[in-house]
């Protein structure tokens, strides 16, 4: 008796979901519609909508220690006029608008897709990361897991050295003299806005209390 042949088929691979922006509900592949805060900037990688190349590529000057961050006045308050704006549009289409695709946050260590987000403090962080890469996502299990091993196999201790304190303490002193700076900047522009007439002193009001 002559054995039956059989086809054994292998299921193909299931391929992932295509996504949507959640902020223009464009699909991957696709351009975001015009204004989405998630699309990129072609000119420097940053968020289109915030970064200073729609200022820099039409000549002006972008500065953020500059009063009115080196804008005139009418362009720091009311942003660009429509046809600078379009210009600078037609621009990014020269360059190369940057279509939206999802690369998901992965745990650096066991693979994770889309990791909760956790919070620790500085210390803690840089104390047991600092030389391995201390910008990758981990999830909250291998945190734990790096954690245990180095507080039981270094012999270090738990006290932070000084390469952990000084480093904290410098990025929060250069900080808030960031922070310090900008608040200091901004009230001033506020003022001369109100003095060329752009604004209000009840504007300027109300924006500080917001």
């Amino acid at each position: 008796m002559t054995a039956k042949k059989t086809c054994c088929k292998t299921s193909a691979k299931k391929r992932p979901a295509v996504q949507r922006c959640y902020g223009c509900q464009c699909r991957e592949g696709e351009l975001h519609k015009q204004g989405c805060d998630m699309e990129r900037c072609p000119f420097c990688g940053g968020q289109l909508i915030s970064c200073g190349c729609c200022y820099t590529t039409l000549g002006y000057t972008h500065d953020h220690t500059l009063p009115f961050s080196g804008l005139p006045p009418e362009v720091y308050t009311n942003g660009l006029p429509s046809e600078e704006d379009d210009k600078f549009m037609s621009l990014c289409d020269m360059q190369g608008r940057i279509p939206y695709i999802v690369l998901p946050n992965l745990c650096a260590r066991c693979g994770k897709l889309w990791p909760d987000m956790f919070h620790v403090e500085d210390e803690e962080w840089l104390f047991y990361m600092s030389g391995h890469n201390e910008e990758q996502a981990l999830c909250r299990r291998c945190f734990n897991v790096i954690k245990r091993l180095i507080d039981t196999r270094s012999g270090l201790g738990k006290t932070y050295p000084p390469r952990v304190t000084e480093t904290v303490a410098k990025r929060n002193r250069e900080h808030e003299e960031y922070l310090t700076k900008m608040r200091v900047q901004l009230h001033a522009d506020q003022q001369e806005l109100v003095r060329v007439g752009l604004k209000t002193a009840e504007e300027t009001a109300e924006e500080a209390v917001r």
